[in-house]
């Protein structure tokens, strides 16, 4: 989801090369489906894994043409990667700026209904049935869309899933308050929603914890809801959220943060518990180290909706490749 779309080789290579460049973290790329995420024909996915990338998302759209989608999970599946799908129905989405129900009738606006995301989904398990290609579920947002992921796993399909911490925290009552910084996509849902994803990610049943990190300038979110763009930060606040409103124990806090998103994206040097001879690439968490989120941040956007909260735990320290490239507690 960058501009332009990652949908070439040089483009994939470019990102990584910067990644190592900088040398904080590991900067694993995912490739664009089709061309400028358009949806209407392939990218040269052969560039694309030749370059590394194991994961093809068109992310911030959905790939909405079901033929184009099946040819992408033809060739992926032969070689063992992952089709990650955005996974919303443009149509029945189409004009929407807040999840359809009690507060956008409240509000007087057009809704995003959550069967927007489930149809594109349960339409997507049946390609999966026909192909056999591993499936990934971005950033999942309904009660429905959470059945559906059951039934599929129950099933023994090849199919995960990720929740991303804002629609663990809040529901859509945060944006009866019409500030920008609640506009999301997908949008904040129903309380029921909310409570049927913390389920599922404590059970299990949803693999990972993806932030859905998007950053926008206060000059952006600071005009009428309607015209605000959709997406808010997630990067420095995920663990810290998610131990204070999910309360998971450490084994499943670092399985659905760390391990589970390494194993969906192939990432071998990444998300191994501690043990001699394996890479140091180590996140350290403080469970009792509170921590007021913001108002600034290290992000260059402070597009927050938890600014202001006291998060319960904080990471205190990054290890990669057996540096320490962060530490928080050498900071004023």
């Amino acid at each position: 989801n960058t501009a332009p779309a990652t949908d070439r080789g040089h483009r994939a290579r470019n990102i990584a090369s910067r990644g190592d460049e900088v040398g904080h973290v590991a900067v694993a790329v995912a490739g664009a489906l089709t061309p400028a995420r358009a949806g209407s024909r392939l990218s040269h996915l052969d560039e694309l894994w030749d370059a590394g990338v194991r994961v093809f998302s068109d992310d911030g759209d959905t790939v909405a043409d079901a033929g184009v989608l099946r040819r992408a999970m033809e060739y992926v599946v032969d070689r063992g990667g992952v089709i990650a799908q955005h996974a919303e129905d443009p149509g029945l989405a189409r004009g929407g700026h807040l999840h359809e129900g009690r507060v956008s009738a409240k509000l007087g606006m057009l809704g995003l209904p959550a069967v927007a995301e489930e149809v594109i989904i349960a339409r997507d398990l049946r390609l999966v049935v026909l192909t056999g290609c591993a499936y990934h579920i971005q950033h999942v947002s309904t009660a429905g869309s959470v059945e559906l992921l059951r039934n599929a796993k129950a099933a023994g399909l090849p199919v995960t899933a990720e929740v991303a911490p804002h629609h663990l925290s809040f529901d859509h009552t945060l944006v009866e308050e019409m500030d920008g910084v609640a506009k999301m996509y997908p949008p904040l849902r129903s309380e029921n929603d909310r409570e049927a994803l913390l389920e599922a990610l404590r059970s299990g049943l949803i693999d990972a914890v993806a932030t859905d990190h998007a950053p926008h300038s206060a000059n952006e979110k600071d005009v009428p809801f309607e015209e605000a763009p959709r997406g808010v930060i997630g990067l420095e606040t995920a663990a810290g959220a998610i131990h204070t409103d999910v309360g998971l124990g450490p084994v499943d806090f670092f399985d659905r943060l760390s391990v589970g998103p390494a194993r969906i994206a192939q990432l071998a040097d990444q998300g191994q518990w501690p043990e001699v001879g394996k890479p140091a690439n180590l996140t350290v968490f403080h469970p009792r180290r509170p921590v007021e989120v913001g108002p600034t941040f290290e992000s260059k956007s402070s597009n927050s909706p938890w600014v202001g909260r006291t998060l319960s735990g904080s990471v205190v320290a990054t290890v990669y490749g057996g540096r320490v490239t962060h530490n928080a507690l050498e900071r004023p």
